[in-house]
């Protein structure tokens, strides 16, 4: 049994730590620690609404993205038609606001038929904490104000980053969504931390770590989930695998996903300070 200030510094800090990390990560267009991060979501098998909800808006954000630049390619080529027709400040705006990496939400509702109460409750879950931005927006004076939602971050800075370690956007969702799930939830972190705790073992020893170990010291009590997360991340792009590198004796970690656990356990270690026991 964990002693109370192991609950909270596992349970309680570092959640609150992951949430805050991913939000600074996504701020500032860090791939990098945004993929590092995202690299954990291996260890959690179960599947989940939020996997879901946050895959459809990404997708939307990112088709948001490439229907932008079909805008701006229109409005340059075809700029005096466009202006004859009193279209062209409507598609600017249009075009403005998908590059912000925002998207109508009657657009994604159409996406999450089925399950939109729940989505909505993701949703609003993420607008609460600061990782959703909801704004409302009219094309043409006379129309009412249509809600507009997407995820906050440099999107531009993120989807060059997800493009060039060709990792795929639906997988790149799906991890993220899992594991802002952990985070937001403060469930499911039972097989998450076991490999945290490796990962910062690994980088004391040169970012390496022998099977044995990994077994022995941090899944003994569980060795299936351990088989169920080296095979889930096989299936998996480089920088969203925890061990790019696994030969079967020593595993290698993901630079990104250390990169990403090292400012995490900075601030959970921060946050841990200021606890009063």
């Amino acid at each position: 049994m964990p002693t109370e200030a192991e609950y909270i510094y596992w349970h309680k800090c570092w959640p609150e730590a992951i949430l805050n990390t991913l939000r600074g990560f996504m701020e500032s267009g860090d791939s990098s620690g945004v993929l590092g991060i995202s690299s954990l979501a291996v260890c959690y098998v179960k599947p989940i609404d939020y996997e879901t909800a946050v895959s459809v808006l990404i997708r939307e954000v990112l088709q948001g993205l490439d229907e932008a630049k079909e805008i701006r390619e229109k409005l340059r080529d075809r700029r005096l038609e466009f202006k004859e027709m009193g279209l062209y400040d409507i598609m600017e705006k249009r075009a403005a606001l998908l590059e912000r990496g925002l998207v109508p939400l009657p657009r994604v509702n159409n996406r999450v038929t089925g399950y939109r109460r729940e989505a909505h409750e993701i949703y609003r879950k993420l607008n609460r904490v600061g990782l959703l931005r909801i704004e409302s927006h009219s094309l043409r004076p006379s129309d009412r104000p249509t809600d507009w939602i997407g995820l906050n971050g440099k999107w531009d800075g993120l989807v060059e980053g997800i493009r060039t370690s060709e990792t795929t956007p639906d997988m790149f969702a799906s991890s993220l969504g899992i594991i802002l799930y952990l985070a937001i939830e403060e469930k499911g972190f039972t097989t998450v931390f076991p490999m945290i705790k490796a990962v910062i073992a690994a980088e004391e020893s040169g970012g390496e770590i022998p099977f044995e170990d990994l077994q022995m010291k941090y899944y003994n009590r569980k060795p299936r989930d351990l088989d169920r997360i080296l095979e889930r991340q096989r299936e998996k792009t480089e920088p969203l695998k925890i061990f790019p590198s696994d030969d079967g004796r020593r595993l290698i970690v993901n630079r990104n996903t250390a990169y990403a656990i090292k400012i995490c356990q900075a601030a959970a270690n921060r946050l841990f300070r200021g606890v009063t026991l």
